[in-house]
């Protein structure tokens, strides 16, 4: 995952850095190994969904 942020760091545009972000996303939930979350959720994200 260490690498998910180097490539962040090079991407050229938006679309690049949102590319990168979504292959390391699928890369975390496909494979289970959760080393590179931290990098990418913030610990105080306020969730604006109004509860059901």
């Amino acid at each position: 995952m260490a690498s998910m942020h180097k490539d962040m760091m090079k991407a050229d545009s938006a679309e690049a850095a949102q590319e990168v972000t979504a292959r390391a996303i699928f890369e975390i939930f496909n494979t289970g190994n959760t080393e590179g979350l931290e990098d990418l959720v913030t610990a105080d994200v306020v969730d604006h969904q109004l509860p059901p």
